[in-house]
């Protein structure tokens, strides 16, 4: 019986377009954190709040003792901490089709 010596053993393949880190695992990472959603419209100001659940197309956010319903779709960008955070954070440029302000 010949066996293939590990370094020729086919490494298994990831699924198309899933590799690296996950949203889940972004999510789960930041339970409970302060978080900033920067919304698709430029003309909303960013959202900040306590991330305290998640679903297939909505985040919640605890805003001000209240709890907040975030579509998924409306968000460009979500980063960790107070809004100051996304400095660090270089966003998408915006499409070309996009309007300039």
């Amino acid at each position: 019986m010949t066996t293939t010596p590990t370094h020729l053993a086919k490494k298994p393949r990831h699924i198309p377009g899933c590799w690296g880190t996950s949203a889940v695992a972004f999510y789960e990472r930041h339970e409970d954190e302060l978080v900033t959603v920067h919304f698709m419209d430029a003309t909303c100001p960013p959202l900040s709040g306590r991330l305290v659940g998640v679903d297939q197309y909505d985040i919640f956010l605890e805003v001000a003792s209240e709890t907040a319903l975030v579509c998924k779709h409306a968000i460009r960008y979500l980063t960790p901490g107070a809004p100051g955070a996304a400095d660090r954070v270089s966003p998408c440029p915006p499409s070309p089709s996009a309007s300039p302000a």
